[in-house]
């Protein structure tokens, strides 16, 4: 064996399983009884920020003559300090927040945990031509872990707990149950798509074994997503559906709307009482859709108002307004409430400014992809001369690079239910910067490309 394959190898291998550490420690708060593996996040983080410290180092030269030769590579700095503008706004927070050690405190994490994902997208750039492949066991555990608790009825509460009104296994609530689909399925979207293309132009057995196995996992996520009842999450990979079908072909859009249509017509015309069991499920027992959400989003509402252009501190609740959310409590003395919107969550925390920094990066990358789109519709059919291989490459990374667009989209719904924009220390948040990040590499090498 080459000894320089092996060492890269190794190397490989080992910031696979760090970076998969990392990302276990921050999941792992959502297991009762597991908590305690959250240390994974900053112990794997230091690992990886002190690797990148080191190959910024040796391939400082590199680096440059990138620059001299490709004017673009500015832009892969540019997206860091923009993600990078909101923590720095955050310590500022702490000037005049209600509890500065708390807000210096989360800025500072906040810091850390971006430049250690910024690390991380690039090294599994390098590693991966995936864009989400580190979430596959992420995503494997969580399905066979709920699998066995559906079997065995473990624990005695999987279906009591939380809210009661849905399935939420060994998690502690069906949200964050519903969440962790959400948020861990997009890997499981890549697979099927890289094996249908591929099987649709080669006809390769291999390929249409692992494109089933893959569509039946995709199967199982979809049922344990519904059986969480969590609407926000649910919604949002309905969202993430449609919008990735649109971008792929209008034909596949117009077949995914027309199933979900004929199906919801079919359920009400053969079922009389499926109607309201609809309205029912759909509400919650509130009376309305929004019901459980309208007396939470007033208070957050108010909450942002006092907020204002400035914030009241990173991680800092406003203690003058209240509501009867099962999260609010007290922590040292601390008073934390339940938002329930990340947008109104920001602009409490870190004011209007604050919000217009966090979505800059986002913004940014929404620009390069409609950009990147009209450049290529442009080009389309120009290329006829390339080798075939080399076409249906492009058309597969074509297809898949549409994922993380229809993902990110689909976030944004759902922080508009859930506070993970201002949850420092949630998986949510992690992977929604992690999606910022590794969407521009792979964005850049396709211009370069």
């Amino acid at each position: 064996m080459n000894i320089n394959f092996y060492t890269s190898y190794k190397k490989n291998t080992l910031l696979k399983v760090v970076f998969f550490l990392s990302l276990l420690g921050t999941f792992a708060k959502a297991f009762p009884g597991f908590e305690y593996l959250f240390v994974l996040t900053p112990l794997g983080f230091l690992i990886i920020i002190f690797a990148g410290l080191i190959s910024v180092y040796n391939d400082l030269n590199v680096i440059l003559n990138d620059i001299s030769k490709f004017n673009l590579s500015r832009i892969a700095k540019s997206i860091l300090y923009l993600v990078l503008l909101f923590p720095v706004w955050s310590v500022l927070t702490s000037i005049w927040s209600l509890h500065p050690h708390i807000t210096l405190l989360r800025s500072f994490y906040l810091l850390f945990l971006i430049i250690g994902t910024y690390f991380a997208s690039l090294f599994w750039n390098k590693i991966s031509d995936t864009y989400f492949g580190c979430l596959i066991p992420l995503n494997i555990i969580v399905l066979i872990a709920s699998i066995i608790s559906l079997l065995f009825d473990i624990p005695q509460n999987a279906w009591t707990g939380g809210n009661s009104k849905g399935f939420m296994g060994f998690v502690s609530h069906q949200n964050t149950l519903g969440a962790i689909v959400l948020f861990t399925s997009p890997s499981i979207f890549e697979q099927i798509l890289k094996y249908y293309f591929n099987y649709k132009s080669k006809k390769n057995i291999y390929n249409k074994y692992l494109l089933i196995f893959y569509s039946f996992i995709l199967a199982a996520n979809l049922y344990l997503l519904i059986i969480t009842h969590s609407r926000a999450s649910i919604l949002s990979f309905f969202i993430m559906c449609i919008i990735l079908a649109l971008l792929i072909n209008y034909k596949y859009f117009f077949i995914t709307a027309a199933m979900i249509i004929i199906s919801l017509i079919s359920l009400s015309v053969f079922n009389p009482g499926f109607k309201n069991s609809a309205e029912s499920w759909m509400a919650k027992g509130s009376g309305s859709i929004l019901g459980s959400r309208l007396t939470y989003w007033e208070s957050s509402f108010e909450a942002a108002i006092s907020g204002g252009f400035t914030g009241l501190g990173y991680g800092i609740s406003n203690p003058a307004i209240k509501n009867d959310a099962a999260g609010n409590h007290y922590d040292n003395g601390i008073f934390v409430r339940e938002k329930l919107n990340s947008f109104l969550a920001l602009i409490e925390e870190t004011g209007i400014i604050g919000l217009i920094l966090f979505l800059l990066p986002c913004i940014f990358l929404f620009y390069y992809f409609l950009s990147e789109r009209k450049i290529k519709g442009n080009k389309k059919g120009t290329n006829h001369h390339l080798n075939k291989n080399i076409i249906q490459q492009h058309i597969i990374s074509n297809n898949i690079y549409n994922l993380p667009f229809a993902f990110l989209i689909a976030l944004i719904v759902n922080a508009q239910f859930e506070a993970w924009f201002v949850g420092v220390g949630s998986f949510q948040f992690l992977i929604y910067i992690f999606l910022l990040f590794i969407s521009f590499e792979k964005m850049k090498n396709r211009i370069i490309d």
